[in-house]
């Protein structure tokens, strides 16, 4: 009997051991997700660009100015800035086959630049990215590059305009 009772108590302990531990680990991801999916500009302070054409959306800072440029052979190039400061970023995009952005287009598209801290990131939808800075005669800037439905895309902002991005980036979407 003492036997079968000792089974059952430490049966008991064990579940409520794993119920604290799940507990513990449902907060800590609750607390994580929050902080890091937090968005930092105030929706009553954005305006929504949409892109049709490539389909997805992205909220900025209603104090920028757009500015398209149409590349040719369906690449683009859209700038949103600031004039009283020069804050700004790009969207660029083209035509891509691959399906992963590699070293090679890097290099081949910025073969005088080096890469500097290069990190795997996800963007809006899942959709994974690298991230890097590069080192140009421009000055030291923030690159995001990524792969969709046959585009590559490049984000690309001074360095210093790094975490200002990071959010704007939070409201990417694929439409």
């Amino acid at each position: 009997m003492k036997i079968a009772k000792l089974k059952i108590e430490n049966s008991i302990v064990t579940l409520l051991i794993i119920v604290l531990i799940i507990a513990i680990g449902i907060y800590a991801y609750s607390r994580l997700s929050t902080e890091n999916n937090s968005p930092t500009i105030s929706t009553e302070n954005t305006r929504q660009y949409k892109n049709i054409e490539r389909g997805f959306s992205i909220d900025y800072p209603e104090n920028l100015s757009i500015k398209d440029f149409d590349e040719g052979d369906t690449t683009h190039t859209i700038v949103f800035f600031e004039e009283a400061d020069g804050k700004n970023f790009q969207i660029f995009f083209t035509p891509y086959l691959g399906n992963q952005v590699t070293q090679e287009r890097i290099n081949m598209d910025i073969p005088d630049g080096k890469i500097i801290e290069p990190v795997d990131i996800v963007i809006g939808g899942g959709i994974p990215a690298l991230a890097f800075f590069s080192n140009l005669e421009l000055g030291e800037l923030r690159e995001v590059w990524f792969i969709h439905d046959g585009y590559l895309y490049q984000l690309t902002t001074y360095k210093e305009w790094d975490e200002w991005l990071a959010n704007i980036m939070k409201s990417w979407k694929f439409i």
